[in-house]
């Protein structure tokens, strides 16, 4: 194998690389025949009743099938596989940012809101410092009685 790689890399070679490229092709579709068939007609499978076997009968492949049309028809079957620039996609995205839009606080009420905050934690401060003054002040009367 090491040496049909190695000429397979060699300059010159292309028609051998061509060659073992095509052959590889023939191989996945006799591949992708076979699967496809297994799917559609099934499998071989036990029919089995109180531990004795009573014959067999061919159990499609619907996982196998799925599979299948998943990847050689993504378009119509790869809803899973969704990305921007698919039309499922982009109208999905439509429809966020439609909603988005529509809702979307108004920008003088969001600064209003966060101001309103930053005045409750102004006043919460303050009145704390206002009551740690007055605590020092009453340790230091209780301290001179």
């Amino acid at each position: 194998m090491e040496a049909l790689y190695k000429l397979r890399a060699r300059p010159g070679a292309e028609g051998f690389a061509a060659a073992w490229d095509a052959a590889l092709e023939r191989g996945v579709q006799r591949l992708e025949d076979c699967a496809l068939e297994r799917a559609l007609k099934g499998t071989p499978t036990p029919i089995v009743s109180a531990g004795k076997m009573l014959g067999t009968w061919d159990k499609p492949d619907n996982t196998l099938l799925r599979f299948l049309l998943q990847h050689r028809l993504p378009e119509r079957y790869g809803v899973q596989r969704i990305q921007k620039g698919h039309p499922l996609y982009e109208a999905i995205a439509a429809e966020v940012m439609a909603d988005y839009h529509a809702n979307r606080p108004d920008e003088d009420e969001i600064i209003e809101s966060i101001n309103r905050k930053l005045s409750l934690m102004r006043d919460r401060r303050e009145a704390m410092e206002r009551d740690a003054a007055c605590s020092e002040d009453d340790e230091e009367d209780d301290a001179g009685d």
